[in-house]
């Protein structure tokens, strides 16, 4: 009867448990049913490879899941070039904006005969300008609006075979989207591209990151 007893306590403490940290995780999130998702679709109907790859890699890595919204604003972008990811984080909370870097290192998952993340790394980063002036920057370089490129007429016409990959995801109480370019540096003809382009020159002197290709 007592170890019955001591079971069903420690139940009951389990259950308080998880729901105790269920509720700190779900804090910045919104109800699911008030959020719009933006997610672009090929001409096929299927939906872009860059939101089912980074939805993947953020399960794997840990990364905070944004899709659901965020109870303020949060911007999230992503490099990747061959196997490895540098992942940017920036979101507003109680009024101050903070950042993140990530780095992600992928390996072969020989059992599904596909890449999984091997190892992860974050660090804790600030614009050399200041807040105010990023934020008013990277705002007007249009980072919250741009299309996906697969909007963009030819965009993806003679892609070379090692092409980099930039995404954004931007989360706010009401809405989720996701966009991506590849390659924009070798597409300045195209002002959406060239914009992708300057966003990330942006990033490279406000927080000193260079991008993989580049070192």
């Amino acid at each position: 009867m007592v170890n019955r007893f001591v079971i069903l306590i420690s139940l009951l403490f389990l259950s308080l448990l998880v729901a105790s940290c269920n509720y700190n995780s779900d804090k910045q999130s919104v109800p699911q049913h008030l959020v719009t998702k933006i997610i672009p679709k090929y001409k096929d109907g299927r939906i872009v490879y860059s939101y089912e790859m980074t939805k993947k890699y953020t399960k794997e890595s840990g990364l905070s899941i944004i899709e659901n919204g965020f109870d303020s604003i949060f911007f999230r972008i992503w490099y990747i070039y061959m196997g490895t990811i540098q992942v940017t984080d920036f979101k507003k909370q109680e009024g101050v904006w903070v950042a993140e870097f990530h780095i992600i290192k992928l390996g072969l998952d020989t059992v599904n005969n596909d890449l999984k993340v091997d190892n992860f790394k974050s660090s804790k980063i600030s614009p050399k300008s200041g807040w105010d002036f990023f934020i008013n920057k990277i705002l007007s370089l249009n980072i919250m609006t741009l299309p996906d490129a697969s909007e963009i007429p030819g965009y993806y016409d003679g892609m070379p075979t090692d092409a980099e990959f930039v995404v954004v995801e931007i989360a706010t109480t009401t809405k989720y989207r996701i966009y991506d370019y590849t390659s924009p540096m070798l597409f300045p003809e195209i002002k959406e591209a060239k914009a992708m382009e300057d966003i990330m020159l942006f990033l490279e002197e406000e927080f000193g990151i260079k991008r993989l290709s580049n070192f």
